[in-house]
């Protein structure tokens, strides 16, 4: 019998929704803007994909999707609508790194030299990145972490490896390092379909998330703004 997982991702500008079938993309929807609305867009490609593929949320062997780090209303509107077709179907959740699937997608469109490091930049504004370092062989070198672009040093990496940039803040840090010659791959978010090895793997371990409390990967607490003080009711 076929394994079939659906994945979501919204964890950045772009909603994306894929079937993967036996660890491969079979379909997938995607959303053309970078301004959209996840939450719909979620609910919509799941009908399109579910109706292009002829089959019932029961027929799906999991639910998979992508966890962080990322946008944190992407990923909380992402972990609702995930849970909600997991209990809803009686079907295992995964939940899957947003940073590893972006260096796959990177190996997966383009050929890279045995000597790759894939720096994965994830943007969290105000001159900050969600950062992680994969070689070409997709393993880790540096676990997901979060750094300010201007302290971000690659130079022990340079003498060894052919560092190549991806992600969305990767443009931004290649501005601020132009002395560096770091190359920079075109890729700038993770979609759905570069999933398919890592849910498929996750699945073959069962590692599922628990339902009701797995979260988010923020990797940094949301930054809260402070209410300002109404004038006309403040104490004079």
């Amino acid at each position: 019998m076929d394994q079939l997982i659906l994945v979501l991702e919204s964890s950045s500008r772009k909603t994306s929704v894929a079937l993967i079938k036996n660890g491969l993309c079979w379909l997938v929807e995607e959303s053309t803007l970078d301004t959209g609305d996840p939450a719909a867009e979620l609910t919509l490609f799941v009908q399109k994909i579910l109706t292009r593929a002829k089959l019932k949320g029961e027929d799906l062997a999991a639910i998979a999707l992508s966890k962080g780090p990322g946008s944190y209303t992407g990923l909380r509107i992402a972990y609702s609508t995930a849970k909600g077709l997991a209990f809803a179907w009686q079907l295992p959740l995964l939940a899957l790194d947003t940073l590893a699937a972006l260096a796959y997608g990177a190996k997966w469109n383009q050929s890279l030299p045995k000597n790759s490091l894939l720096i994965c930049l994830e943007d969290a504004r105000r001159g900050n990145a969600y950062a992680a370092i994969y070689n070409c062989q997709l393993e880790i070198i540096k676990s997901p972490f979060f750094v300010s672009l201007k302290d971000l040093n690659l130079s022990i990496y340079q003498q060894e490896y052919s560092l190549y940039l991806l992600g969305s803040a990767a443009r931004s840090y290649q501005e601020l390092m132009p002395e560096s010659k770091l190359e920079l791959l075109p890729l700038k978010t993770a979609s759905a379909r570069f999933f398919e090895q890592l849910a498929q793997n996750a699945y073959e371990k069962q590692e599922f998330a628990e339902l009701a409390y797995s979260e988010p990967f923020y990797l940094r607490a949301p930054q809260l703004t402070k209410p300002k003080k109404n004038k006309f009711f403040s104490k004079k």
